[in-house]
């Protein structure tokens, strides 16, 4: 008994899990409030970047964006996916704005590396010519100075030469059209690299380039190809904050396509798991989260190891979020040559699940409105 964790009750410390900084599936009446700090007890959240890093391998015994580690088959038999708590903390911790961060003094480096005023250090050039680099994947894969500058954070990332993104930075960006050209721009060649290309800027939507599979290929040819899903995470945490919230939703369906498809075996077993812990919560909107979520149950196999959706018993709120058909750009991306059409319907599958969970009628769980569904957490 004295070895059991506390609820957090009387200031004592107690132990956090998964659902202490994942509310997707709360009701919709439900809000996300900041879970306890895991020694004081104390709602917020105030880890700094390095003792967040610190404490990775306690948390999850792997680094972030790893793949799962080698285990005997008894084990595979016996024993679900788990999810990544530290995953599941430094996303709660971005999508909340860093609560109790202490906001440093700054002579605003990253505007003026977006105004073409400074080069990114170290040994770097100014942005101008680093959006010249696009179509040369052999730098932009190789060169791992500049990424931060290009996709500022409000952390500090593993080149101690890029600082953090401070609030007036963002006010000041997120104002200058200028700044925001050259973010599109940035985004676009980012596209680029991982086969892929904007098809709408007002909307954000995703389509296949024409070099989408050799792409994906060189991008993700072995275990070295991890930092590409630290780099994929950045890019979508620095879209929320410089103003392009509504980019992300598209760009994580266009990732999940990759990592979920069997057209694509090298890139999904590579990226799967940043998939589903990282790039979906990047999301602050809870309904768009659900949605993606849903969407990635209905193609996920095998089906009963999916750890990311509702709980049991509660699938069937959910069932008006599931797209029975894929869209044109699904069957584009999953298809593994050109004219060949992807079939999809696993969103079927699932509806015929969901259906099957309860002898309910489906819609008598369904909010009447998705005004639950739309909140900011």
């Amino acid at each position: 008994m004295g070895n059991a964790p506390s609820d957090g009750r009387n200031g004592q410390a107690r132990t956090l899990t998964i659902t202490d900084y994942d509310t997707t599936w709360e009701s919709e009446s439900e809000t996300e409030s900041q879970p306890r700090d895991e020694k004081s007890g104390v709602r917020g959240e105030g880890d700094s970047a390095g003792s967040r890093l610190s404490r990775a391998v306690a948390d999850d015994n792997a680094a972030p964006h790893a793949a799962p580690a080698a285990t005997s088959a008894v084990s595979v038999l016996s024993t679900r996916p788990k999810r990544s708590l530290y995953a599941a903390r430094d996303m709660h911790q971005y999508r909340h704005g860093y609560p109790k961060k202490k906001e440093r003094k700054s002579d605003m480096p990253n505007l003026k590396f977006y105004q073409n005023r400074i080069c990114f250090e170290p040994n770097g050039v100014l942005i101008e010519d680093v959006l010249k680099w696009k179509g040369n994947y052999s730098i932009l894969d190789q060169n791992h100075s500049y990424i931060q500058w290009l996709f500022p954070l409000r952390e500090m990332g593993l080149n101690w030469y890029a600082m953090e993104l401070t609030l007036p930075e963002i006010k000041k960006m997120r104002e200058s059209p200028t700044v925001q050209n050259r973010l599109m721009r940035a985004y676009e060649m980012m596209l680029d690299t991982y086969g892929l290309r904007l098809d709408d800027r007002e909307r954000g939507t995703i389509r296949r380039a024409d070099h989408f599979h050799q792409r994906l290929r060189d991008v993700f040819k072995d275990e070295t190809s991890q930092h590409h899903n630290m780099r994929l995470t950045r890019v979508l945490k620095s879209l929320g904050e410089l103003g392009l919230e509504h980019y992300k939703a598209p760009l994580v369906r266009a990732l999940l396509r990759i990592a979920l498809s069997p057209a694509c075996p090298q890139a999904a077993a590579h990226m799967r798991r940043s998939a589903l812990d990282y790039f979906v919560f990047t999301v602050r909107d809870r309904g768009e989260r659900r949605r993606l979520l849903l969407y990635a149950q209905a193609k996920y196999r095998p089906e009963d190891e999916f750890v990311w959706g509702p709980p049991v018993g509660r699938l069937t709120r959910y069932a008006h979020l599931v797209t029975p058909d894929s869209d044109e750009s699904d069957r584009e991306v999953e298809s593994n040559e050109e004219n060949e059409p992807a079939r999809d319907c696993q969103g079927e599958e699932l509806l015929e699940r969901i259906c099957d969970a309860s002898t309910e009628d489906v819609h008598q769980h369904a909010p009447q409105s998705d005004a639950g569904y739309d909140d900011i957490s």
